[in-house]
C-alpha cells in the first residue's frame, strides 16, 4: 500500500490566525472531509494551493483510485474536485492579498499563468476585482483607508 501523502499546514495555520478558519470549513464553501484518503489530498492541497497535479494524479500519491476521490468530493464536501480547488485558491489569495503580496506573487502562488489570468478568476468566482475585494474587507475589518 502507498503511503499517504503527509504534510504541515501552514496555509491552515495563517487562516485560521486571521480568522477565516472556524469549525468545518476555512472559507464559505470550503469544507473539511473525514474520510483519510480525501483529507490527505485536502491537507496537501492546503500546503501547496498553486499545484496543477490533476485528480488522477492525487489519486496515485493518495492510493485511492481517481473515481473514488471524486464520489469522496461529491459526498462528503459536496463538490467536485475543481471546485474545492478554486475555493482553497481563493482563501490562500486573501490571505496573501491581506499581507500586502503583490498580485503577480498571489497568481503564481495560487497557480495562475500571471496576474491578469488571476484577476479574471478572481472576478468571476466573487464579483469584484482583487482590489475591490481589499478595499470592502479593510472597512468591514476596520482597517480602512
Amino acid at each position: 500500500m502507498r503511503p499517504l501523502v503527509r504534510a504541515p499546514a501552514p496555509v491552515k495555520r495563517r487562516l485560521a490566525a486571521r480568522g477565516i478558519a472556524g469549525g468545518p470549513t476555512l472559507w464559505p464553501g470550503l469544507a473539511l472531509p473525514t474520510d483519510r484518503r480525501l483529507k490527505a489530498l485536502c491537507d496537501a492541497l492546503m500546503e501547496q494551493p498553486g499545484s496543477a497535479l490533476s485528480l488522477a494524479q492525487w489519486a496515485e500519491l493518495t492510493g485511492a483510485s481517481e473515481r473514488t476521490l471524486a464520489r469522496l468530493f461529491r459526498t462528503e464536501l459536496r463538490t467536485s474536485f475543481a471546485a474545492w480547488r478554486q475555493q482553497l485558491r481563493l482563501a490562500h489569495a486573501v490571505d496573501l492579498m491581506s499581507r500586502g503580496k503583490p498580485l503577480a506573487h498571489v497568481a503564481a502562488e495560487t497557480g495562475y499563468a500571471n496576474a491578469g489570468a488571476f484577476s479574471t478568476m478572481f472576478r468571476r468566482a466573487l464579483g469584484r476585482a482583487p482590489r475591490d475585494f481589499l478595499a470592502t474587507e479593510s472597512r468591514n475589518h476596520g482597517g480602512g483607508h
